[in-house]
């Protein structure tokens, strides 16, 4: 409880405050960014010069974050040292020292230092290995994207044929109605293979540069309704669309955010059983909400069910295909495709699961 890390985010614009998982203060630490060109604060100075620096609550010139810190940790006096690897500043160790202690004495610094050297050794190995692994799995996207490609297009040459020689058929013998009925089963069978197959080429196909500023609530009512409808009818599933208020509109693509809702949706529906419940919740993200995977004000979609929730092997590779809880049929794309719309529209997705409460995914698009 007395250690707090300020490590750059994905912008490396800001430091973002972080704690262990069992610090009291983690909620706190999550929620504090600093600008690392603009802030004049202690710890942004610690990470520019990677030098040590000293807080104490007697000081003259403590900035708002600075003295905010202080407040958090009781006004003990608080040590901050720039955490390296690698030969640069990876970000910033803050220890609270105990109380009426202003300073560690040569010996407690020798031991001290050591511990933020491998630290930040560590620390540099883990976002390394991370990193390579984010490689290794978009690398593997493409691989699949260009696979599944060729696959759809060769699938559609000779289903394109056959469709073109039933319609020479119906032409030829358009008394016979008899003829006629089973052509159309036939030619309703083609079309169905050939939207399965242009689900398959979404992976390659979808770029969505549609993006626009968009009324999500205005594209998402359309759609409930429609799913009701389709997806949710026949049986006591129930499909809860709940809008918030004055959300800001956000650059978006109409087409990409139906795509993923549906496939939220359709999954949400195969997990919940005959008399299960989905709820659409959107909402405003002011300023105040952001963190890493929020930019700044926008709108998160929640889609959530009551379903058996997501088994835990499944949830480590959630985005990935062919990782799926359905049985055998189902090839596991939707998420993967989900994944890749988000990411391509430059938003954000997280998921919750439990076995008690259901799924939540939690979408976000910016202004």
């Amino acid at each position: 409880h007395e250690v707090m890390f300020f490590l750059p985010d994905s912008t490396k614009l800001y430091l973002r405050g972080t704690a262990s998982q069992k610090n009291p203060l983690n909620g706190l630490a999550e929620g504090l960014f600093l600008p690392i060109q603009e802030s004049m604060s202690k710890i942004q100075q610690t990470y520019i010069s990677a030098e040590q620096h000293t807080l104490h609550f007697t000081a003259l010139d403590n900035n708002l974050a600075d003295t905010q810190l202080l407040d958090m940790f009781d006004d003990n006096t608080l040590l901050l040292s720039p955490l390296p690897a690698a030969g640069e500043t990876i970000g910033v160790v803050l220890l609270a020292l105990p109380p009426a202690m202003h300073e560690l004495s040569k010996a407690e610094m020798v031991v001290l230092r050591n511990l933020i050297k491998q630290l930040g050794i560590n620390l540099n190995n883990h976002e390394s290995a991370s990193r390579q692994a984010a490689r290794q799995e978009a690398a593997q996207m493409e691989m699949l994207s260009t696979t599944v490609k060729k696959v759809a297009h060769e699938i559609n040459n000779p289903v394109g044929i056959i469709n073109n020689y039933l319609k020479v058929i119906n032409i030829k013998h358009s008394e016979n109605t008899e003829l006629q009925q089973e052509l159309g089963i036939i030619g309703e069978e083609l079309e169905r293979i050939s939207t399965m197959v242009n689900q398959m080429d979404i992976l390659s196909l979808m770029q969505h540069d549609d993006i626009e500023p968009l009324d999500i609530n205005e594209v998402l009512t359309g759609l409930i309704e429609l799913s009701k409808s389709t997806l949710f009818a026949g049986n006591n599933q129930k499909l809860l669309f709940k809008p918030g208020e004055d959300l800001p509109p956000v650059g978006c693509s109409a087409n990409g955010l139906k795509q993923i809702i549906l496939n939220l949706l359709k999954n949400s529906a195969e997990a919940i059983g005959s008399d299960g419940s989905v709820e659409v919740i959107t909402r405003a993200v002011t300023g105040g909400d952001k963190t890493s995977e929020r930019n700044g004000p926008g709108v998160e979609i929640i889609v959530e069910d009551n379903g058996p929730g997501i088994p835990d092997k499944v949830m480590e590779n959630l985005y990935k295909p062919f990782i799926s809880t359905k049985k055998k049929g189902h090839a596991g794309l939707g998420l993967s495709i989900i994944h890749t719309i988000v990411t391509r529209l430059n938003g954000s997705i997280s998921c919750e699961t439990n076995a008690n409460d259901g799924t939540r995914f939690i979408l976000y698009f910016g202004g």
